[in-house]
């Protein structure tokens, strides 16, 4: 059964445990891919792309429960991956440590 839930708020991280904890938990083990939307060179904030602080969140609860989180997704066609990490602020949460 799959489940789904929508939070809004202004706060990433409360907003990301919010949303697992109404879709009945999280129970992660092993590799644990993470696919945002990451299609274009675009800043985080320009919803074109998932907000970063969203899969930082996403990144830290799946750490925390034992998990290796990876984080990966295809840009457009055209896109340059590189770019599109640098120019989202994924390869800053890298460089990080998360």
């Amino acid at each position: 059964m799959t489940f789904v839930s929508l939070v809004k708020n202004s706060d990433p991280s409360k907003a990301v445990s919010d949303a697992i904890q109404l879709a009945g938990g999280l129970d992660v083990r092993g590799n644990v891919l993470i696919k945002p939307n990451l299609g274009c060179a675009k800043p985080s904030g320009s919803g074109l792309v998932t907000n970063v602080e969203i899969i930082k969140a996403l990144v830290q609860t799946v750490a925390a429960r034992g998990a290796r989180p990876l984080v990966g997704d295809l840009p457009i066609l055209g896109w340059d991956a590189k770019k599109v990490f640098d120019a989202t602020g994924i390869r800053a949460i890298e460089a990080a440590g998360g």
